[in-house]
């Protein structure tokens, strides 16, 4: 079994994020996007959506419509989107029972597994969306900083 560190929706939204960052300033339609980036386009129109909501994408309705990157959105951490699709990193729920486990607090694996959780957390908040996205990224998904 293999443990992922980012989602299916995490990693569409990288790879939506570095589309639109790579093309400062243009409106790109959904089904562009999906095109260019191999995205199924309901999935995306979906991501699109939150990122918008959250003030991290500006979207225009009607012809000539689609997405765009927001002022700044270079500037998120990692770690804002893994938690804006994934919810709080969490490393450190009890692995033994479906329930809170009542011996919580004097765990020893609890501990252990929550000092990770916050290096963990730390380094993924030091990771800058605009150090991960190329620039001269355009048409055609060669690099969406992702993989």
């Amino acid at each position: 079994m293999q443990i992922k560190l980012l989602n299916r929706e995490t990693d569409y939204a990288l790879r939506a994020l570095a589309y639109l960052c790579g093309n400062p300033g243009k409106t790109c339609a959904v089904g562009e996007m999906a095109k260019e980036l191999g995205i199924p386009r309901p999935f995306l129109r979906r991501i699109l959506q939150v990122l918008s909501r959250e003030g991290i994408l500006e979207a225009r309705r009607g012809k000539g419509g689609g997405f765009r990157a927001g002022h700044g959105s270079g500037e998120l951490s990692l770690l804002d989107i893994m938690e804006l699709f994934q919810g709080r990193l969490r490393l450190n729920h009890c692995l033994f029972l479906k329930k809170r486990c009542p011996r919580t607090k004097e765990c020893p694996l609890r501990k252990r597994l929550s000092r990770i959780e916050k290096l963990v957390a730390g380094e993924l908040r030091r990771i800058r969306l605009d150090s991960l996205f190329d620039r001269r990224f355009s048409h055609g998904g060669e690099n969406t900083g992702t993989h």
